[in-house]
């Protein structure tokens, strides 16, 4: 019971972190996302790196969500 107890309570905590968080997250997207297309412009052989490191950046976000 106790172990129940505590993992909702870890839980209640992450929820908290991530709302008040994907605010944050939100605006590191748009970021990283106009570095993006600064890169995309700047060297196009660097693409597959940096679509890998958006769709990290993405994953992170859609995690945070739904953990929210």
């Amino acid at each position: 019971e106790s172990y129940i107890g505590a993992v909702i309570r870890r839980f209640k905590y992450r929820q908290a972190v991530a709302r008040h968080y994907i605010q944050v997250d939100e605006s590191y997207i748009e970021a990283v996302t106009r570095r993006f297309k600064y890169t995309q412009a700047v060297a196009r052989h660097d693409i597959q790196v940096d679509e890998s490191y958006i769709e990290a950046v993405t994953r992170r976000f859609k995690y945070t969500q739904a953990v929210a």
